[in-house]
């Protein structure tokens, strides 16, 4: 069993490590009210010449920094996740209900579906099945309980808020070609106002987008370090989306800097100007308290190009 350490123990380690402690006090109810593990393990390896041994010169200052940084890049990304996500809802359920419009809980017929994976299709149609029923059931009034009453259906449109984005994008993997096509064009015309440039995007490649986004979803709702994260596919290079960026189309495209990238498919332009400078806003805050090849390290964990803050501008806003 690991014996516990105080917090003067702690910081004492971190002084033998070669950590540079200016405000001793101050990091230490900095350290007590965010958890030493979550700071120290999660974002000092960084400034590790080697395991226990910190970089000469590297200061608590820096790795509460880095801490910072990550926390305020998860919040951004969440929050237009959730909007990204409220889009696409909006349009898969649109473009289902004008599909199957004319019988009643169609998003709950398996015919109206492929069958490419049965098992992943009935356990996602049967909590789908247990939202709606939980929501009729229910004392309280709600859209879900109106509807039914009234019409004995609930359409896609009025459920589709109480399911999960893992969910939807489940449902969209699994409706027709046609379906797919239609909503994969709306994407495209989202991008359009994002770069443009009209580029098709293919529903195969949304499925992967989808998927990444909801990794980083994920991910930040765990409250687990985006830093160093990396995303199950490796979406397909389309170099329009990264506009002047001198990108590798070899290298990895799996980390959170390409889901803030590819959120420009679900986005609309304010939102993502929005979005993107706010991300560049507190890059150039956190390049003034790093040198330049700390800032480097710091951007190339997250997928960023090198010196990424130097190359771009802010988005004009309405």
């Amino acid at each position: 069993m690991r014996p516990f350490k105080n917090i003067d123990e702690q910081i004492n380690i971190l002084i033998d490590r070669g950590l540079l402690i200016e405000d001793y006090n101050k990091a230490k109810r900095y350290l007590i009210h965010n958890n030493y593990y979550n700071v120290v393990n999660m974002y000092s390896k960084l400034f590790q010449e080697k395991e226990n041994l910190y970089i000469k010169g590297t200061t608590f200052e820096e790795i509460k920094a880095l801490h910072i940084f990550d926390t305020e890049i998860k919040n951004l990304l969440m929050k237009y996740i959730i909007i990204a996500e409220k889009h696409f809802k909006s349009i898969f359920a649109y473009h289902f209900a004008k599909k199957y419009h004319n019988k009643p809980f169609a998003y709950l017929d398996t015919s109206n579906y492929s069958n490419s994976n049965p098992l992943a299709l009935t356990q996602t149609l049967s909590y789908i099945s247990k939202k709606v029923n939980e929501q009729i059931r229910s004392k309280k009034e709600n859209s879900v309980k109106h509807h039914f009453a009234n019409h004995k259906d609930v359409p896609i449109w009025v459920i589709v808020n109480d399911l999960t984005l893992g969910n939807i994008i489940r449902l969209y993997k699994f409706i027709d070609n046609k379906t797919r096509n239609e909503i994969a064009k709306e994407l495209s015309d989202i991008l359009d106002t994002n770069i443009h440039q009209k580029i098709n995007l293919e529903p195969n490649y949304l499925d992967k987008i989808l998927d990444n986004v909801l990794n980083v979803r994920n991910c930040v709702a765990h409250n687990n370090k985006l830093l160093k994260y990396k995303c199950n596919n490796n979406i397909k290079f389309i170099p329009a989306l990264y506009g002047s960026l001198q990108i590798d189309s070899k290298s990895s495209r799996q980390t959170p800097f390409h889901v803030f990238i590819a959120l420009k498919c679900f986005l609309p332009t304010e939102d993502y100007a929005l979005l993107h400078n706010s991300i560049l806003k507190r890059t150039i805050n956190m390049s003034k308290k790093l040198n330049d090849n700390s800032m480097n390290l710091v951007l190339e964990s997250y997928g960023f190009p090198l010196s990424w803050h130097k190359k771009v501008s802010k988005i004009p806003q309405k």
